[in-house]
């Protein structure tokens, strides 16, 4: 009996323009259950407006993207928008479903982890603190597949080292932008220039 299990997501012949600008062409993705991936390529290639094509924020103009039946998606945006929270606990208890509101402890377990002053208001926190709080509220449902768009901006060495730790220790699928080589080469498997289309 086999033991192959298909790609968690596949992505075929994308293309999106922005305007006049072609953003990207032709990407094709395979990426299986538990990879951890980092996208790069120069800016403007149209590396986060892909993760937004796969968390559905935005439409591909042409190109198929098949998820696994049943497969969550957590996406964290470069800027996210706090507007409308009290605390950064507010923040990062909205990534529970209605259905998973009992389980709040989840939400102090990832502000201890990532170190969050949680009772602070957004708008009077620092995009590190922001950051944190962004990350927690993606991982906070656990999502089989976590998309990252650009992480580790706005925190220090130690916030980048409770970063790491949180993402070694989740156990599912991985997709992220960083410019920041040092951070990603370090846990990610794959490296791939969506400019080659690999």
């Amino acid at each position: 009996m086999s033991n192959f299990e298909p790609p968690i997501m596949t992505i075929k012949d994308a293309k999106l323009r922005f305007g006049t600008k072609q953003l990207f062409t032709d990407v094709e993705l395979y990426i299986n259950r538990g990879d951890k991936i980092c996208l790069v390529g120069r800016n403007g290639c149209g590396k986060s407006t892909l993760l937004k094509v796969i968390s559905g924020v935005i439409e591909a103009d042409n190109g198929d993207i098949f998820i696994q039946p049943g497969v969550k998606i957590s996406y964290m945006p470069q800027d996210p928008d706090f507007s409308g929270y009290q605390t950064l606990r507010d923040v990062v208890l909205s990534g529970l479903e209605e259905e998973e509101r009992h389980q709040e402890f989840k939400a102090d377990i990832l502000i201890e982890q990532l170190d969050i002053r949680a009772a602070q208001a957004p708008d009077q926190s620092s995009g590190g603190e922001r950051k944190k709080a962004a990350l927690a509220k993606a991982l906070i449902g656990e999502p089989d597949i976590l998309l990252l768009d650009e992480p580790t901006n706005h925190l220090d060495a130690l916030a980048k080292e409770s970063l790491k730790t949180a993402l070694e220790e989740f156990e599912g699928t991985v997709l992220l932008v960083s410019h920041e080589e040092a951070f990603y080469r370090e846990w990610t498997q794959k490296v791939i220039d969506i400019e080659k289309k690999i």
